[in-house]
């Protein structure tokens, strides 16, 4: 079954302080055009670098997952991309004014609601699908 890629009509913006760094950061996210993904913008950093959330640009430290790319990061953004995946959000330009995504209460549900409120809008074009044909295990001795 397919769907349509998603966005959010509204932009909006969260602020709070990191969970690991303590830092201060306040997220903008504004809608973006289909097949665009999820990208981050580090807006205090020179040059402002994009750094989307791709697989390829994973990287898990410790008790936290990060975005990392040509040297520079975004960090804890597993409960943000949580809620986009919830939210079935596709396409989101996300500037933050620092190194790592608002804790706010510790959960997902702060960036659910923001969403939710933003008003996820349906795009043109079809959402690729992963599909699994095959089992996959994984082990560690």
């Amino acid at each position: 079954m397919t769907r349509r890629q998603r966005t959010i009509r509204e932009p909006f913006s969260l602020s709070g302080v990191g969970l690991h760094t303590g830092t201060s950061c306040t997220l903008r996210v504004q809608p973006a055009e289909a097949g665009h993904g999820v990208v981050f913008v580090r807006t205090d950093l020179p040059d402002q670098p994009r750094l989307p959330a791709d697989i390829d640009y994973a990287d898990s430290q410790g008790r936290r997952t990060s975005i990392r790319m040509a040297g520079a990061e975004i960090c804890t953004i597993e409960h943000f991309l949580a809620a986009c995946h919830a939210m079935r959000i596709d396409n989101l330009l996300v500037t933050a004014d620092g190194p790592e995504v608002p804790g706010l209460d510790g959960s997902a549900l702060p960036f659910v609601e923001a969403i939710r409120a933003a008003k996820p809008v349906d795009q043109a074009l079809d959402r690729k699908e992963f599909q699994l044909l095959q089992p996959i295990s994984v082990s560690d001795p």
